[in-house]
């Protein structure tokens, strides 16, 4: 009971220094009734735009769940991709397929700036959805979170497949990832999809259900499923329709639409490339193609001659650089050489590859979002949220040639004209520029679609890629008759293309199946141009659904027309029952008197809360000398309660654990201090006890041990930690009679100096880990020593969603006066 007493005493401790303050380093932070913005001083002049984008998405997602988000959201305005995966939360140690492990750190949205408004607004909302979906679901505060992470059970596909769908609304994208789905595996039972496509499944049957019920549909079977704890129920609660003749109707929905998609042709015998692998392509000649492709192990430069589909790796991307945006133009070919373009955390780095010698070279430009090459030079643009820039790079020179107040897409170039696609949402604009006065001399405006890749053909032709239809085609823009012609009518998205005087190029996504087609130079004159293309079915549908009324057949639950999903603590709201457009106002109005730019503070929240019964000591991973194996035995299941605080950066974190209660005088205490915004180190303190009672003899053993850490990344699978652990060892007798008095007690002072190497690869289906540890031990009180080294190795192989390959080998040895034994 003291022990209990003790670790309630610490934690509350904890809580009150998680909520002190220290000032962080370099952030600034504006409050508004929505979010809290997070930023660097350099990036203060993007907040308002931001704000306008946001305010707009967040309203959108609150009226399509019926739900207002109870406290603002925690928005980070970064410039390099670094920063970012810095901020992302870091996987749990914990294992939580025993149970026991429950989630309270809210999500927080980070913004990475040189996007369009577009890209942002995806960003923010596939964030939010998931953010607004956890507080409905589990609740707000802790005692809502424990009590219903472990009542509310969902399908895994049920809420990522939500957060998808309104994330996207159902893109163009998403509706050729699904169609390739049903093109390769059919729709006849829901439950035998392969998992990797679950999230898109999900979707696909949240958009069913929004179409069939209503807008209102999703909400109340969100409702529902809370409510009676089950997802099957819910639909029968909300529709009076089982969820077995749901997935009747979700096949039946889809097979009608694909059965129009599936007319519309596709090329065949390409080469075939994996498209979430493939980042970038340059494509040589009919015989030979270059890719910058990811694996297990980052990103690396390939060439693969397309005949005998051989591969050849030409470099590996360094630690810290990262490709540009996808299909950019980043890899290029000039006359002599291959010139591939990638950002690091300050420039744009210049990789030159010229036969067997690779150079590099480093460019001071920011935000880069599509590069071209015109008479063996070099040109650049930079996008950012409030204007775009277009330069010429040759040798050590850098030179400004255009510049603009939209965001600039895509552009392409020739001797005497200049071709830029800017885009805006869902509408873009292609605008000729004259390149000797700078001066528009023809535009074109193009409503609700987007476009992407423009190609100068000749002097009076423009090839692009667009979405109008449903399905990203390719189009032609005669720029003296002012007019567009259809020239491919594929029934799967062109990703990218290009069209030099030798070769015509299309790469179609199909998923893994997405095929590279190269075929010579054809004339634009001799071009196959389509009169109509009729559009895909959900493009179509949507197009039309301002039209479409609910049909009068489904079932109104009049019991809850009254409900509200917001949580008691919160005041009652309904966007059904309420003056939205006065709720908008308000928030507004709230928003605009509590504006003020202030110093960010380290603020420390509760992150993760763990109840479970365990035989796993806590810090196992510390040997025992031959007669200490009793300081690290289990000693039967014991009760594990652990909860953990982390920073809004995700770089500090404090976590305090206990172990015991079960059986009397056996506990274990651990603290641990994270600090990964500086020398990435980790403080840890460990008190151990142990009870040992005999028919001639009691003991008592404890361990007070301290460790002190440092981790790092040498490369994108390779990291070292370099630790030095302090232990404390003692057995004392317990006086039970004089003989045990008399008893000599044992203790010994150990330190040692530990190097560990890991290796790691994560693919789709395989993963594995590998790891190397050195560790050389001293005692002090002893005058003893060791040397142990051991290999590990953890392989993981998942066949599909219900089966998966698990194994774990070791090899450690240990010599010296005083070995170590393992156990």
């Amino acid at each position: 009971m003291k022990n209990l007493i003790r670790y309630n005493l610490i934690t509350a401790l904890l809580v009150m220094f998680s909520y002190s303050s220290v000032m962080a380093q370099n952030w600034n932070l504006r409050s508004t009734s929505d979010f809290n913005y997070y930023y660097q001083s350099e990036n203060r002049k993007y907040i308002d735009a931001l704000d306008s984008v946001f305010r707009e998405d967040l309203y959108d997602l609150q009226k399509k769940l019926n739900y207002f988000v109870n406290q603002p959201i925690d928005i980070f305005i970064v410039e390099k991709e670094s920063d970012a995966q810095n901020l992302e939360q870091r996987s749990e140690s914990v294992d939580e397929t025993s149970g026991g492990v429950i989630s309270l750190l809210p999500k927080k949205i980070t913004v990475r700036l040189g996007l369009s408004y577009s890209q942002l607004s995806y960003q923010f909302r596939k964030v939010a959805t998931s953010i607004l979906l956890e507080e409905m679901m589990f609740g707000v505060n802790l005692q809502d979170r424990v009590r219903n992470a472990n009542l509310i059970h969902l399908p895994k596909w049920v809420l990522p497949g939500l957060v998808h769908y309104l994330t996207d609304n159902w893109s163009v994208e998403t509706d050729n990832q699904w169609r390739m789905v049903y093109d390769e595996f059919g729709l006849n039972n829901f439950n035998t999809i392969p998992s990797r496509y679950s999230i898109i499944k999900g979707a696909s049957f949240w958009k069913y259900i929004a179409f069939n019920y209503g807008d209102n549909a999703i909400p109340t079977m969100l409702y529902m499923a809370r409510l009676t704890r089950k997802f099957n129920s819910a639909s029968y609660y909300a529709f009076q329709v089982s969820i077995g003749d749901i997935y009747q109707e979700w096949k039946k929905y889809y097979q009608h639409a694909y059965s129009f998609d599936q007319q519309k042709p596709n090329p065949v015998q390409g080469f075939n490339l994996d498209i979430a692998n493939v980042h970038e392509l340059y494509v040589a000649s009919q015989k030979s193609f270059y890719s910058l492709e990811k694996n297990g192990f980052g990103y690396a430069l390939y060439q693969t001659n397309s005949q005998s589909s051989s591969k050849n790796k030409i470099l590996r991307l360094k630690k810290g650089e990262y490709p540009l945006p996808k299909f950019s133009g980043a890899l290029l070919g000039l006359e002599n050489e291959i010139q591939l373009f990638v950002s690091d955390v300050k420039s744009v780095v210049k990789y030159t590859i010229k036969g067997n010698e690779i150079s590099t070279k480093h460019i001071p430009l920011n935000y880069t979002t599509n590069c071209q090459v015109f008479n063996d030079q070099v040109y650049i643009s930079s996008s950012n949220e409030i204007g775009s820039k277009i330069y010429q790079v040759f040798n050590d020179s850098i030179k400004l040639i255009y510049s603009s107040d939209s965001y600039i897409h895509s552009f392409d170039l020739n001797e005497t004209l200049m071709v830029i696609l800017s885009t805006n949402n869902e509408d873009s604009r292609l605008e000729i520029i004259n390149r000797n006065s700078k001066a528009i001399t023809s535009s074109i405006q193009l409503n609700n679609q987007r476009c992407k890749q423009p190609l100068i053909a000749n002097d009076s032709t423009i090839l692009f890629n667009s979405n109008k239809n449903g399905i990203w085609n390719g189009k032609m823009w005669n720029i003296h008759h002012a007019s567009i012609d259809e020239v491919t009518n594929y029934r799967s998205n062109i990703a990218f293309h290009d069209y030099t005087d030798e070769i015509f190029v299309e790469y179609l996504d199909r998923g893994e199946k997405s095929s590279l087609f190269i075929t010579e130079h054809l004339k634009t004159s001799d071009f196959y141009k389509y009169d109509t293309i009729s559009p895909a079915y959900f493009h179509e549908a949507k197009m039309n659904s301002a039209n479409v009324e609910v049909s009068d057949s489904i079932v109104r639950n009049d019991t809850l027309e009254g409900y509200s999903f917001q949580s008691p603590i919160s005041p009652d709201f309904d966007f059904t029952l309420s003056n939205y457009d006065s709720l908008v106002k308000e928030s507004v109005k709230k928003r605009n008197s509590n504006n003020l730019e202030v110093k960010a503070i380290d603020v420390f929240k509760p992150a993760r809360l763990v109840v479970q019964l365990a035989n796993k000591l806590l810090m196992d991973e510390s040997v025992g000398y031959q007669d200490a194996i009793k300081y690290h035995t289990p000693n039967n299941i014991n009760l594990r309660i652990s909860s953990k605080y982390v920073n809004q950066y995700n770089s500090k974190s404090i976590e305090i654990a206990y172990q015991g209660l079960l059986k009397a005088y056996t506990h274990d205490i651990a603290f641990t201090y994270i600090n990964n915004e500086r020398y990435n180190y980790k403080i840890e303190l460990l008190h151990r006890q142990r009870n040992l009672f005999n028919e001639d003899k009691r003991n008592r053993y404890s361990v007070d041990m301290f460790r002190l850490s440092h981790n790092e990344k040498l490369t994108s699978f390779l990291s070292y930690n370099l630790a030095s652990t302090t232990r404390f060892d003692r057995d004392i007798a317990l006086s039970t009679d004089q003989e045990s008095i008399n008893r000599p007690s044992s203790r010994k002072l150990i330190s040692n100096l530990g190097l560990e190497l890991f290796a790691k690869m994560k693919k789709q289906k395989v993963q594995w880990e590998a790891k190397y540890r050195l560790t050389p031990h001293y005692s002090f009180l002893n005058s003893g020593w060791n040397l142990t080294n051991g290999v590990f190795f953890d392989f993981n192989y998942t066949i599909n969603s219900w089966m998966r390959i698990n194994s774990s080998s070791q090899v450690r040895t240990s010599f010296g006066s005083n070995p170590n034994a393992f156990v």
